[in-house]
């Protein structure tokens, strides 16, 4: 018999900013159990959706002008046995602003 997964949910917010040219991105790396402490450890594989949203000073989400791509997103196992989950993420304006990403985890 097979039994349901559990899902879960988190998110966090980061200061992002690309004044460079061509489609890049930067590098985020999150250990989802040290954001959220029932959070469980995450493998090569779990399985990751990634949502980003602009956020003003308060944390409230708002339609700015910037554009704002998750590129990439993936789980890793880390020597330690913490496991990660990395986000490539390109914000399109030549400023930092506040990005919140939420994620949905399948351990």
């Amino acid at each position: 018999m097979a039994t349901a997964n559990t899902t879960y949910f988190f998110s966090t917010t980061v200061a992002a900013s690309d004044n460079s040219e061509g489609f890049s991105g930067v590098e985020y790396v999150f250990q989802p159990n040290q954001l959220d402490p029932d959070m469980p450890v995450v493998n090569e594989f779990s399985n990751v959706l990634c949502a980003a949203a602009e956020v003003d000073q308060d944390g409230n989400p708002f339609q700015g002008h910037a554009a704002i791509a998750v590129l990439n997103t993936f789980c890793t196992s880390d020597p330690d046995g913490s496991g990660s989950v990395h986000v490539l993420l390109k914000a399109a304006w030549p400023n930092d602003i506040n990005v919140r990403l939420a994620f949905v985890l399948w351990p």
